[in-house]
């Protein structure tokens, strides 16, 4: 039998069992869709997690932070503090595939900032930071601004305070929406020694003259960061302390091939490191799983529509004993009448398999269009919180075409063994 005859014998007897197969076909729909709809969701949720990852972190980047808990090659007691001291910061250079390193000096004194913004002036403590400008030699407007050495402190902040503003108080008491614009070159006052909060004081305040530099991505997000030259100035004349003992360190490495090894060598040192390579790992892991749970789930609605395939086919060839006995007897060999049944199931397959893409893309729409409308304007707020990359479409297609397959193979079998004469006595 020809190729085309043999589609159109499945298309006619599908036909037949308009009930039946639409059953059939339902269950099918429903596990691809899924399917589709969760590895799209997951594929979107990796992209938009993994570029906001990349914000913060540079590929070459390492932040390194204390770790009193957890030493790695020994113990620390709870009383005692592994400290990263300008030795700890010549250790770090001193690593193979270690570029660059840049420690920040988190100051204790308690500070206020004033800024005027809407003819209004607004203060508020500030935590205080000190970075060397030259870790934003890379970004040269912002690098230009922040490293200007004169009477004024610049500043840099992170770029989620302009998320915070925008979705606190510009909407709750109807303030003009901020961009990351208004930063740079933004006069601000910055009263050292006095908390604003506590309404208290360390000896005699000081008032300094400020200039926003603008935002990254790359400094701590509560707080205002300084020039490091300011910062340990600021930490002798108020702290009386040793500026040389840093909570942080930024670690850039020659090339992302480095990330692992150095961060390897940190860690047996006893501190803590976070990267862009270590979060993606950890937090694609975590997303890798639940993806799988829902594909798991998937799966199973499929097995049972793997049954529900062998079941029509099955039907099917016991409601055609004697149309399968005349087409034995009229020359059809074993091979036409697998093929014949084995079609009828991969036409199932492939229509249910397009049709669960379709809707579930569908579905993957009508979700992001509602997601994306009760999410307020953020600088983190993505584009699509779905993804469909080809093997996307290519998985689901072919996942619903197996199991069609796997499911024809014993009825259409059974179906092949009838000789003329048995299946015309059967009938």
């Amino acid at each position: 039998m020809k190729l085309k005859d043999i589609i159109y014998f499945a298309y006619l007897n599908l036909k037949k069992r308009k009930l039946r197969t639409s059953f059939t076909l339902l269950s099918v729909v429903i596990g691809i869709l899924a399917m589709f709809f969760f590895l799209g969701l997951g594929e979107g949720t990796k992209k938009t997690v993994f570029t906001e990852i990349f914000k913060s972190y540079s590929l070459k980047q390492i932040i390194v932070k204390n770790d009193y808990l957890n030493t790695a090659i020994f113990k620390v007691k709870k009383d005692q503090k592994l400290q990263m001291t300008d030795d700890i910061i010549t250790r770090f250079r001193q690593i193979s595939g270690v570029k660059e390193v840049y420690p920040v000096l988190t100051l204790k004194t308690p500070a206020t900032i004033r800024i005027s913004l809407f003819n209004m002036r607004f203060e508020s403590d500030v935590p205080l930071f000190g970075l060397d400008p030259e870790i934003f030699v890379d970004q040269p407007d912002l690098y230009r601004m922040f490293s200007v050495k004169d009477d004024k402190v610049r500043g840099i902040l992170h770029g989620k305070v302009i998320d915070y503003f925008n979705a606190g108080f510009a909407e709750n008491y109807n303030f003009p929406l901020l961009n990351k614009d208004v930063a740079v070159g933004k006069t601000f006052d910055l009263i050292l020694g006095r908390s604003t909060i506590l309404n208290s004081q360390i000896g005699e305040y000081k008032l300094v003259s400020g200039i926003g530099a603008g935002f990254s991505d790359r400094v701590p997000v509560m707080g205002l960061t300084i020039p490091i030259s300011w910062a340990k100035q600021i930490a002798l004349e108020y702290e009386n302390r040793d500026s040389s003992v840093y909570n942080m360190v930024y670690i850039d490495v020659k090339s992302p091939e480095d990330i692992s090894y150095v961060t390897k060598q940190i860690e047996d040192m006893g501190f803590r490191t976070e990267s862009a390579l270590k979060i993606q790992e950890e937090i694609g892991s975590v997303i890798q799983n639940i993806i799988n749970v829902f594909s798991i789930i998937s799966l199973i609605i499929l097995v049972v529509s793997l049954f529900s395939i062998t079941n029509t086919v099955s039907m099917s060839v016991i409601m055609r004993t004697k149309e399968i006995g005349i087409m034995r007897a009229i020359g059809a060999t074993r091979l036409d009448i697998i093929n014949i049944f084995m079609i009828e199931s991969l036409l199932i397959g492939v229509i249910g398999g397009v049709l669960g893409i379709l809707f579930g893309y569908i579905l993957g729409l009508i979700s992001d269009y509602y997601l994306l409308s009760i999410i307020p304007e953020l600088s983190f707020k993505p584009i699509s919180f779905f993804y469909y990359p080809w093997w996307v479409f290519s998985f689901c297609f072919m996942v619903s075409v197996i199991i069609s397959l796997i499911a024809g193979v014993i009825p259409s079998r059974q179906a092949a063994k009838l000789t003329p004469i048995k299946a015309l006595m059967l009938h």
